[in-house]
């Protein structure tokens, strides 16, 4: 026993109040992350004020949506939508072809196409006509069959298909514990399964809307040239992000639900899995969306102001309007965009239909139909309108499975120099995928107080680790001359006592960082929660991005010799990923939690990953490789994937891994 231990012992341990004791000032503890969110919400600035400076901009944009949707390997899709048609019904002066399509491989999409009788030479044009979340009769709600109809009399043919869980596709509960949901909710509003993959709702979303104008782009009948697209609610998020992202869509009519993402995420309002892909805000914000289809129509409809404030507030869907607007003013041709406030609420309701058709009739059939109003239409029972799925038709949670069986585990680099070429490679991909900024300012420290007791001088330190974000830092060191090995001890001061003691009694110094979100910083709720998700921030890459910043400074330091790093299970990812990302740290001990695998599979359709599409950079025993050849020592729920770790450390020549099964006794 050394001479600290024993003091140690004889005071019985440090004082209290170098536990107790707040470092920050209670208002900023309590509002910095309101701070860092409001921070983040700031308009997406357009670059330049020319034509081609946007283009530019535009492609770039266009780009980064496909990977945040997981789209660009599969845009456009590379296999057939496989049409069926099943059944045929003649009407006066058209027909109604009941169909099917695949938007993914397996996935039939039941729909409706609705064909003029008399087709002119020049070909009709198509339009895609959906429903929101109407789940029980989507396609065949009555205001949809009313617009399908009155669309394909006016000389336009029309795909209405079933939106995502609605009517037919409405084929089970959410997986939140409500199964089967009572008023629909249909297999995906709450599964977040999808999380563990490089894809989401979303892409589903838009792979539905893609391979429906694929359909109607191969139809004899129309002008490929000439393609429309609606819908209302849920409907119209379609509608805003397929215009974004295919340039076959020429007219663009979303109804009821253009806001910002800002709002959604200020306010707590986007419920819907499908309405936020992680990440989509730091490319995009929903003006960006509606930019993007620019300089081609499109008229924005929203629904009378005060009506539809909980989600899509008439002054959100403005802002969205106007930045969209000064990208048309680039072009010279204002007229082809405009914002139209409904006399009416939520819905698409007449008065929204009759702005509609002015506008297919003007930009599409490029001439008055000669019919005037809504015309009145009997709308056809639910049953005769139904399609039918076929048997084992995959349902979403059927593909989200699907995408994370093909995210494979990676081979054990066999060669030394090609071990040190994966963790070079690995550790850029889980910077990018934490979200970490590309380049980061040296913390700012600032030093708050200091006191002694009994051989032991502690100091506390608030650190600002990036713009808004100020953090409690406590050192503990032995009063001894000369650098000194430094433990960074990550978690809640308050709980740490003997895990400080601990390090102290072996001659080390004592560095323990609470992270935003821990101890003293309130993580803010979900506004921060939505925030973290839309700007692809996770919280445990936030955490990790304090972490590495304290790391990083106190190494800097002449009175430390090194870093190494340790922390209990909550902050044990963290902590993994900061060790990964920084080399500098010279060893690292945790306790894990089960790997995203085992939680993907144990958690079922509500698992829900804390780093969206970690799995592509690497589960934790790969992301646990790139400490190698460091001293490593890793307490785990199941030693079994490890032995991947394992072999890496053996081919690097190192004995530095331990790995111990928490089930052990």
């Amino acid at each position: 026993m050394n001479h600290l231990t024993i003091v140690l012992a004889l005071i019985g341990g440090l004082p209290d109040t170098w536990f107790a004791d707040p470092i920050l000032p209670l208002e900023s503890a309590q509002n910095e992350m309101r701070r860092w969110v409001d921070a983040q919400l700031k308009p997406i600035p357009l670059e330049g004020r020319t034509v081609q400076s946007w283009e530019h901009q535009r492609t770039a944009i266009r780009d980064e949506l496909l990977d945040v949707l997981g789209l660009r390997d599969i845009w456009p899709p590379p296999w057939s939508p496989r049409v069926r048609v099943k059944e045929t019904l003649r009407r006066d002066g058209y027909t109604i072809e009941k169909l099917l399509y695949e938007s993914w491989p397996g996935m039939a999409v039941p729909a409706l196409l609705y064909v003029p009788g008399h087709i002119p030479p020049e070909k009709a044009p198509g339009i895609v006509s959906i429903s929101g979340h109407h789940y029980r009769a989507s396609k065949a709600a009555d205001y949809v069959q009313t617009r399908n109809v009155n669309l394909v009399r006016r000389g336009c043919v029309v795909l209405s298909y079933d939106y995502m869980n609605c009517f037919e596709r409405n084929t089970g509960g959410d997986g939140d514990g409500h199964d089967p949901v009572p008023q629909g909710g249909g297999n995906d509003h709450g599964i977040s399964a999808f999380s563990f993959s490089t894809r989401c709702p979303t892409t589903l979303e838009v792979l539905d809307a893609r391979c429906a104008l694929d359909v109607l782009a191969a139809r004899p009948e129309v002008d490929a040239a000439q393609l429309g697209f609606t819908g209302e609610s849920g409907g119209s998020n379609s509608t805003y992000w397929i215009a974004a992202l295919d340039e076959r869509v020429r007219l663009s009519v979303p109804v009821c639900s253009v806001s910002t993402f800002d709002y959604w995420i200020d306010k707590d309002r986007n419920w819907d899995w499908h309405q936020r892909p992680p990440g989509a805000r730091r490319v995009a914000d929903i003006g960006v969306l509606l930019a993007l289809h620019a300089p081609r129509p499109a008229l924005i409809v929203t629904s009378k102001r005060r009506t539809d404030d909980l989600e899509f507030p008439w002054e959100e869907a403005e802002r969205s309007y106007q930045w969209a607007r000064g990208v048309y003013e680039l072009y010279g041709d204002v007229a082809k965009v405009a914002h139209d406030e409904s006399p009416t609420g939520h819905g698409y309701q007449v008065d929204k239909r009759r702005e509609l058709y002015a506008w297919v009739e003007r930009e599409l059939l490029r001439a008055p139909s000669g019919i005037e109003d809504d015309l009145a239409v009997s709308p056809e029972p639910l049953e005769t309108l139904r399609v039918g799925l076929p048997e084992a038709n995959k349902t979403y949670h059927d593909v989200f499975r699907e995408w994370v069986a093909a995210i494979p585990v990676p081979p054990v680099p066999p060669t030394r120099a090609l071990a040190l070429s994966f963790t070079t490679g690995t550790r850029r991909a889980l910077e990018q995928k934490l979200g970490l900024p590309s380049s980061r300012e040296p913390a700012t420290v600032r030093a708050i107080r200091e006191a002694e007791a009994d051989g032991i001088r502690a100091r506390f330190y608030a650190v600002q680790t990036e713009p808004c974000i100020t953090i409690p830092v406590a050192e503990f060191r032995p009063l001894r001359d000369g650098p000194l090995a430094t433990t960074l001890i990550v978690g809640v001061r308050a709980r740490l006592r003997p895990e400080i003691e601990s390090v102290l009694a072996s001659g080390r110094a004592a560095l323990v960082v609470e992270p935003r979100g821990a101890g003293e910083v309130d993580w803010g709720g979900r506004r921060t929660d939505n925030a973290a998700w839309f700007f692809g921030r996770s919280r445990v890459g936030q955490e990790a991005l304090d972490i590495l910043c304290v790391a990083e400074s106190w190494r800097s330091r002449r009175d430390v010799a090194s870093i190494s790093l340790e922390a209990d299970e909550r902050y044990g990812k963290a902590a993994l990923f900061a060790t990964a990302i920084d080399p500098e740290i010279t060893a690292f001990k945790t306790t894990l939690p089960a790997t995203d695998r085992a939680q993907f599979e144990a958690g079922g359709r509500s698992a829900l990953a804390d780093v969206p599409g970690l799995l592509a950079v690497g589960d934790l025993p790969q992301i646990a490789g790139l400490v190698a050849p460091r001293r490593c020592s890793l307490r785990v729920p199941d030693a079994a994937p490890y032995g991947w770790t394992q072999d890496v450390y053996r081919v690097l020549g190192s004995d530095g891994l331990t790995v111990t099964d928490a089930k052990s006794p």
